[in-house]
């Protein structure tokens, strides 16, 4: 994505100035994110706006997995449209709702109840990213007001997602390969 905007900006900037790929460069974004909410409503705002209605709609099994899916992807390409775009907005409420669709994603598919798919991705998904993981619990657990049998599910998932992506020294390869 970080490409796209790249090669749009860069000779924009050359040419026209700073101002002018500004706009340009933050009408894209809006164009992508545009088409990416109006493919898939529900990942329209921040994330948090979302959350529940998701929620509703997939344990009524009014959505399927692909929509899951696609819903995950649109909220994913929205966001990184706004960042490279010069947009607002944070990273958190939009890992939380991807979160929030992994787990309902993997409650249909692998037929484990929603009470613990969702705290556990809602939780591991921001904590795979997070340089402090163990705070990334905090909100599955006051969300859902867990008890300690379903809190140890999802600080198991947040440790072994932070070892996977940032301890194995997997997420510093990507990123010193994105640098150079």
């Amino acid at each position: 994505m970080k490409a796209i905007f790249t090669l749009v900006g860069a000779p924009l900037e050359r040419r026209l100035g700073v101002p002018y790929r500004q706009i340009v460069t933050a009408s894209l974004a809006g164009l992508i994110t545009g088409v990416a909410i109006y493919l898939f409503p529900l990942a329209c705002g921040s994330g948090k706006d979302g959350m529940m209605p998701t929620r509703a709609l997939s344990h009524a099994d009014k959505i399927t997995v692909l929509e899951l899916f696609g819903l995950a992807l649109a909220k994913v390409v929205a966001y990184w449209a706004c960042a490279h775009g010069g947009l607002v907005g944070g990273i958190f409420y939009p890992l939380l709702y991807f979160g929030l669709t992994l787990g309902e994603i993997c409650a249909k598919v692998f037929h484990i109840h929603y009470v613990v798919a969702e705290p556990v991705m809602i939780g591991a998904t921001p904590g795979a990213l997070l340089p402090a993981p163990i705070t990334a619990l905090a909100f599955p657990v006051c969300m859902f007001v867990t008890g300690p049998t379903q809190t140890v599910p999802i600080l198991t998932a947040i440790v072994i997602a932070n070892a996977i992506l940032v301890g194995s020294g997997f997420l510093e390869k990507v990123m010193s390969k994105k640098q150079s």
